[in-house]
């Protein structure tokens, strides 16, 4: 009978420089995280932007809170619905 092969998986070690470049990848993303967050403010036009999507797939046409929405075209909004 013959055998089959070994299914088993070769998992590489980690070594000291793998784990040296852990710390320096995480204050590198984590840093500019922090300081975007204090320094960007966001606007309501996001939120709205969703909402108007929403509205536009679900069928109630471009709508804010059962009123027209005149004040913007509708291109970001259907894309975001699309």
């Amino acid at each position: 009978m013959s055998k089959l092969p070994s299914l088993r998986l070769a998992v590489p070690t980690l070594r000291w420089s793998d784990l040296a470049v852990f710390p320096l990848v995480l204050a590198l993303s984590i840093l500019p995280l922090l300081w975007f967050g204090s320094n960007w403010t966001t606007a309501t036009d996001g939120s709205r932007y969703l909402l108007l999507g929403w509205n536009l797939i679900s069928g109630e046409g471009y709508t804010l809170f059962g009123n027209a929405y005149t004040l913007r075209a509708q291109g970001y909004p259907g894309l975001l619905g699309a």
